[in-house]
């Protein structure tokens, strides 16, 4: 059965509710990028916050912990860094870039709404694996192999 674990929230509210200035950035980016809803502009705001707080914390860490560090974010394509400083200047847009939603929206020119509904109508492979989760987030390695199946 696996063992049991405490589930976490993978982000956090904004702690003023109404802010005008806040609102309207994130509805250009729920356009932008076809989001759901906010939450998933929080959960990329949140890996942001963690990706720059380990950061933060390789800055006194020896090099060999640092270019580790930077070749795992290059991986992940999120960003091509050569000093920890630059994983700093970090942004969401960065995170949702590399969202499979995202992705096969501009690969296969679709907008990002029915980018969505193929992937949760499972017609996107990635490898030999059928994803349906628009939040996916892909590898550089993966990009390449990311198809699109057409039903009849």
């Amino acid at each position: 059965m696996g063992e049991p674990r405490k589930l976490r929230k993978r982000y956090s509210r904004p702690k003023v509710k109404h802010e005008g200035e806040r609102i309207a950035a994130e509805r250009k980016l729920v356009n932008k990028y076809g989001l759901k809803n906010k939450k998933e502009i929080w959960k990329a705001e949140a890996m942001v916050k963690r990706i720059r707080s380990v950061a933060k914390g390789l800055l006194t860490a020896p090099l060999e912990e640092q270019k580790d560090f930077l070749v795992s974010l290059g991986k992940r394509g999120l960003i091509q860094a050569k000093d920890v400083d630059d994983v700093l200047e970090l942004k969401t847009e960065n995170v949702l870039d590399r969202r499979l939603q995202t992705i096969v929206a501009g690969k296969f020119k679709l907008r990002p709404k029915q980018a969505r509904q193929a992937i949760v109508h499972g017609h996107v492979l990635v490898g030999e694996r059928k994803v349906n989760i628009p939040s996916f987030s892909v590898n550089l390695d993966s990009e390449m192999k990311i198809s699109y199946i057409k039903v009849k």
